[in-house]
């Protein structure tokens, strides 16, 4: 049973899902957060949650900061997810030493199992499917350093008796979201009414909503068959343009959509995941609809309104 768990980068728009479901279940949390962190408000008024203030570099202190046994491990911290930052070098490598690091303090805290966090960027640009028993080819310094950290990370692993997940994450939405997504902009824009250009709409997509990507994550980590990578997504494969049209019917909206054509390569850009290797394993589906989803968003967007 799983009693103690740890997340670094626990303020950030999946980690505080997974913390309120590690309590649900009865967990104690060690919450790893940045001091004076702008955020850490997302995390009030919750029980059993212990707030270890650390920075990324210091990482090497986490054990004994911590100073307990955890059962399981969940590694969510990581810079420069978006933008030119996905191609710096420098700085994705840094995320990926102190990763190893987190993982060995991890080691130290006697951790059952360790739950990393990859992304669909560990793909590259593919034509159909993406599963994950193919040969991944990243074309960003971020897609690179995650697949090394998943691999690396599996073979330390294995030497000290650690179970070992990896969730390929796709295209996650939700309350707490970057305010520079395409969701987040597209809400922003489509509750003013106000038109929106968009380069993209005619590639594959799939959106999943972030409290399933929590769950996800979650029974990974208690499934003891569970091992390796996964592919984490919805069953929801359609046209991104699709999924606009819809968010722009939900909301009511009366915005202008501006779509622009795309050359042959940027329509390869698209994502088509797989997760019969998930589901089979879990024998559960990710059951948040599109729509369902927004109406959540909304209802946090509303709540946040009211408060200030």
């Amino acid at each position: 049973m799983v009693k103690k768990v740890c997340v670094t980068g626990a303020t950030g728009f999946l980690a505080v899902p997974l913390i309120k479901l590690c309590v649900a279940k009865g967990c104690k949390v060690y919450a790893v957060v940045r001091p004076a962190s702008v955020n850490i408000n997302r995390l009030e008024g919750l029980k059993n949650v212990f707030i270890v203030e650390c920075e990324m570099q210091d990482y090497n202190l986490l054990a004994d900061k911590v100073h307990d046994n955890i059962d399981m491990f969940f590694h969510l911290s990581w810079e420069g997810i978006r933008g030119k930052h996905r191609d710096d070098e420098a700085l994705q490598y840094k995320n990926y030493s102190n990763s190893i690091t987190v993982l060995k303090e991890a080691i130290k805290l006697n951790t059952k199992v360790f739950v990393g966090v990859g992304s669909q960027a560990e793909y590259g640009s593919i034509l159909g499917e993406m599963q994950e028993s193919m040969e991944v080819n990243p074309d960003t310094e971020y897609g690179r350093f995650k697949c090394m950290l998943c691999d690396d990370g599996q073979k330390i692993s294995e030497q000290n008796n650690i179970r070992f997940i990896w969730g390929r994450i796709f295209s996650a939405y939700g309350i707490h979201d970057t305010p520079g997504s395409l969701i987040s902009s597209c809400i922003e824009k489509m509750r003013k009414n106000e038109a929106i250009e968009l380069l993209q709409g005619e590639q594959d997509w799939n959106y999943i909503y972030v409290a399933d990507v929590a769950e996800a994550l979650w029974r990974l980590g208690i499934k003891q068959e569970a091992k390796g990578i996964f592919n984490v997504a919805s069953k929801d494969n359609r046209k991104l343009k699709d999924y606009i049209m819809e968010l722009k019917e939900i909301l009511g909206s009366e915005s202008c959509l501006k779509y622009e054509a795309l050359d042959r390569h940027d329509a390869l850009r698209g994502i088509r995941p797989n997760i019969d290797k998930l589901v089979s394993t879990l024998e559960w589906l990710p059951g948040t609809s599109f729509k369902a989803g927004i109406l959540r968003c909304m209802e946090g967007i509303n709540i946040a309104n009211e408060n200030d």
